[in-house]
């Protein structure tokens, strides 16, 4: 069990401090890869971290994020691959294969995990779950009553047959009597 402070911190996540870990995130990434520290590793651990919590936050401690919160892995992955693009194309004229191969990693493995992390939150997600089932049920029932509805007409169709078989029978001994 972790400590009550982690914990309080989990269950109250909500977008605004979620916006708040995800600039420090971009900060700490962005100053990792335009200094050339731990790149590509680091902006790979800052996106996994900044994921891990908020799915840490839905998966047990049943948060329920927006929309953007689900995105915004990707969003900071993304953001990170435009900064690692903006210094390749800043410093492209004094780069060797030495540094442009991490400024590479860096901009394409966190958009990965980014997007991993993003379907994550959402399967994970205890709204989607509900409005999955929602659908589903509602589904269920559209089909039921369609089936129904279909059984009714053929009944209906089954009984006029039988009223215009009875009326022409009855027309025609109609007839024959007069």
């Amino acid at each position: 069990m972790p400590p009550p402070a982690i914990r309080h911190y989990f269950v109250n996540l909500d977008a605004s401090r979620s916006a708040h870990l995800f600039l420090y995130a971009f900060a700490l990434g962005s100053a990792s890869i335009y200094f050339e520290i731990f790149v590509p590793v680091l902006p790979i651990i800052i996106v996994l971290i900044y994921g891990g919590i908020l799915l840490a936050a839905t998966r047990w401690y049943m948060v329920a994020h927006s929309e953007m919160t689900k995105n915004s892995p990707y969003f900071l992955a993304f953001s990170l691959f435009l900064i690692s693009l903006y210094w390749l194309f800043v410093h492209s004229d004094a780069l060797d294969e030495k540094r442009i191969l991490p400024q590479m990693g860096a901009a394409l493995i966190p958009t990965v995990v980014g997007l991993a992390l993003r379907q994550l939150l959402f399967a994970y997600d205890i709204a989607q779950r509900e409005q999955d089932t929602f659908y589903r049920s509602l589904e269920e029932e559209l089909r039921r009553s369609a089936t129904e509805f279909k059984k009714a007409q053929q009944r209906l169709v089954v009984v006029i047959q039988e009223f215009v078989d009875t009326r022409l029978t009855l027309f025609g001994q109609e007839e024959a009597a007069s």
